[in-house]
């Protein structure tokens, strides 16, 4: 009996692991590409990833995570991406009602909507603190993010459906 509850754990812990492996590679490809295109939050993308599966605890964890990282590194109260990603989660559970989940397309115009939101977002809190923000600077940030979060959440959608949700390892 001891065996056979062991040979179960072992599998378990090994897509736990991979799990781990890959949110800390997403979340590095994520700031890699933050890095070199600043104002553009491409965690938004493995927001649209595991919101699908309903793994609320993971999905809780990744939430706070992903704007701990964010609201460490910009100049604005904390608040900006809590609520974009609130509105972001709201968008989705809407949206799904309407269009096929996983589709480039919703995740196309959840992005849209997202970045929009985000520029509404950025010129209140600018706003609010009394720091200037470019219209024009803030336009440009959200068509970018508009564009690559699809990009980004497509092949980092295939790798998670290939490993981690089948469970095959690396």
């Amino acid at each position: 009996m001891k065996k056979k509850q062991q040979k179960m754990k072992q599998p378990q812990a090994m897509s736990l692991l991979i799990q781990v492996v890959y949110w800390c590679f997403f979340i590095i490809v994520a700031l890699f590409f933050q890095f070199f295109i600043p104002g553009v939050d491409i965690m938004l993308a493995g927001l649209l990833i595991i919101i699908p599966e309903r793994k609320i605890l993971q999905t809780i964890l990744l939430f706070c995570i992903f704007i701990i990282l964010q609201e460490a590194t910009g100049i604005l109260t904390f608040g900006l991406l809590l609520l974009e990603y609130s509105v972001l989660i709201l968008s989705f559970f809407i949206g799904r009602t309407i269009f096929a989940v996983g589709t480039f397309s919703f995740v196309f115009l959840l992005s849209l909507f997202i970045s929009f939101v985000y520029f509404v977002l950025i010129q209140i809190f600018g706003a609010l603190q009394g720091i200037y923000v470019s219209p024009t600077s803030a336009m440009y940030d959200s068509i970018l993010q508009a564009l690559l979060v699809p990009l980004v959440w497509y092949p980092m959608q295939h790798l998670y459906g290939r490993y981690v949700r089948r469970g095959n390892t690396i």
